[in-house]
């Protein structure tokens, strides 16, 4: 049996985190977008994560073909997670890829999991259910870990060397939103039924918020327009991705 309260607690966390970014008067750059992405992808997990638990908890009387879906696409949210994240953290670092060659081998390792995953659901490559009507994990169940350790590593790699373009607070932020989902799985294997991922990420999210991407610093807090920081932001975005871009001067 698969406990949700965690999940639960998850959705909660996520919709929280929802609520205080869309309140706030976010800079329009990558950043946010990408953050807005990453939000979605994690309150997603989450739901599927619930659905899947519940799923797979009524059977053998169930229905198969739910747990068979809501897991799938629970694995297709989860995948996603550690490349937006890694995407952030170019973001962050200023670092703009500009070699095509090295943009789709930084894709292409998700882009085929997703194909994997999608293609699971005939040839049993992460999980099936059995004779049995039981939930058994494929022979290729652990290349989830290792792709995502793939992307957790290329993320390491950037905070080591690339500390001078991030503020320290910045570096303890991603250090420790590092660790909290490698606890979380640990845990996991340590007690089996426990699902903690999504709850380590909704966790993450709403610190990563409320230390990194809060914009409030951008804001003139008399007129509410953007400040010299969030002007120097904006061209640092259209230099690194060589936009044309226009520039108005009033004196």
């Amino acid at each position: 049996m698969y406990r949700i309260e965690f999940d639960i607690v998850a959705i909660l966390l996520c919709v929280l985190t929802l609520i205080i970014f869309y309140q706030q008067k976010q800079v329009r750059n990558r950043r946010s977008q990408v953050f807005c992405v990453l939000l979605w992808t994690i309150t997603g997990s989450a739901i599927f994560s619930l659905l899947s638990s519940i799923a797979l908890n009524t059977l053998p009387t169930g229905s198969v073909s739910s747990a068979v879906v809501y897991t799938t696409i629970y694995l297709l949210f989860q995948v996603t997670i550690p490349f937006l994240f890694c995407v952030y953290i170019f973001i962050l670092s200023e670092i703009y890829i500009s070699s095509r060659i090295f943009r789709t081998l930084f894709v292409l390792p998700w882009f085929f999991l997703l194909i994997a995953i999608v293609l699971n659901v005939r040839f049993g490559l992460f999980f099936y259910i059995n004779d049995d009507r039981m939930y058994v994990r494929g022979p290729a169940h652990l290349i989830l870990y290792l792709i995502s350790a793939l992307y957790l590593v290329l993320v390491l790699h950037v905070l080591v060397r690339k500390q001078r373009k991030l503020l320290r607070l910045e570096v303890y932020a991603f250090v420790a939103a590092i660790f909290f989902p490698l606890v979380a799985v640990w845990i996991q294997i340590t007690i089996p039924g426990l699902i903690l991922e999504c709850f380590a990420f909704s966790l993450v999210l709403l610190f990563l918020l409320l230390t990194i991407q809060n914009n409030l610093d951008f804001l003139d807090g008399i007129t509410g327009l953007y400040n010299h920081s969030a002007f120097l932001m904006y061209l640092k975005d259209y230099f690194l991705r060589s936009n044309v871009f226009s520039l108005v001067l009033i004196r």
